[in-house]
């Protein structure tokens, strides 16, 4: 979904809005996941195919707990080119895992007030209920995203 919308829209830059609310530690009522350093990592890797690698991640305020440091830490080092360490990637729970249903609401919503100005969001819409690992069954993934899949 995310490549097909890239590709389509072929932005010069990419901001993120990096707040680690799903970060291990932090409250669960305000992101409802439990995401990994090493995830936080790979999905920023998997934005550096954007906008000729131009990614800004802006940190939003009100961290808690050292794995949010851990996180900041591990987007750097991706931002900055630092290979993946061995053995240290994303869990194959996280990658398993299906969205909450709080998650998929909000993202159908998200999608329906925005297909009126960018009609190729409905082509995601089957996408948003289903674990990462159910959708690269069906979906091509660049290679420098996958080497950083380790499971």
């Amino acid at each position: 979904m995310t490549n097909i919308l890239f590709q389509l829209f072929k932005p010069g830059i990419v901001i993120v809005s990096a707040g680690f609310d799903a970060a291990p530690g932090h409250p669960a009522t305000l992101g409802g996941y439990t995401v990994s350093p090493a995830c936080f990592a790979s999905m920023t890797s998997s934005l550096l195919q954007f906008a000729d690698g131009k990614v800004v991640l802006a940190l939003e305020g009100g961290y808690t707990g050292t794995a949010v440091s851990e996180s900041v830490l591990e987007c750097l080092k991706t931002l900055l080119g630092e290979p993946a360490h061995p053995g240290v990637g994303v869990s194959r729970s996280e990658l398993e895992r299906d969205p909450s249903n709080q998650a998929v609401e909000d993202i159908s919503k998200t999608i329906a007030n925005h297909v009126p100005f960018w009609p190729q969001l409905s082509d995601s819409s089957p996408w948003i209920s289903c674990s990462h690992l159910q959708y690269l069954d069906t979906q091509p993934l660049d290679i420098t995203t996958i080497r950083n899949l380790q499971v």
